[in-house]
């Protein structure tokens, strides 16, 4: 993401990754993350890895929501300004990641291909799909 090294405050610590690999963190950043209208200011670790994705959106970032995942539905719904939004899960990037031995939520940015979905509830009435709640 060519962070600029001023930015990156905080201890470096060791990592152990999904595959039991590890690695040292160069310190953490503050940035903002905007989703559905709602923007909070969350606190990342830094590594100087290769990676499928940018950045792991994990419990504190879901807490800050105040947001509920659902890992069976494959989606996440927090309240905004404009009623309860919900991101959808990509199962193309899901599978990507897997192969390569990965497990991750990755969320792309505009230009990408976009997998995220965001609904307001008072927007839009839900649809019957078939599946049990």
């Amino acid at each position: 993401m060519e962070i600029p090294d001023n930015r990156i405050r905080g201890v470096k610590m060791l990592l152990t990754g999904f595959a039991g690999e590890t690695t040292i963190s160069l310190g953490t950043i503050r940035l903002p993350v905007i989703a559905g209208g709602v923007e909070k200011i969350v606190d990342f670790v830094v590594v100087d890895r290769r990676a499928p994705f940018h950045a792991i959106l994990g419990r504190p970032w879901i807490h800050t929501m105040k947001a509920v995942a659902s890992t069976y539905h494959q989606c996440i719904k927090f309240p905004s300004p404009n009623g309860i939004q919900t991101i959808g899960g990509c199962q193309s990037a899901s599978e990507n990641m897997l192969r390569e031995r990965i497990t991750a939520i990755a969320i792309t940015g505009p230009g990408r291909n976009q997998c995220t979905t965001t609904r307001a509830r008072s927007q839009e009435r839900p649809r019957r799909t078939g599946l049990h709640r």
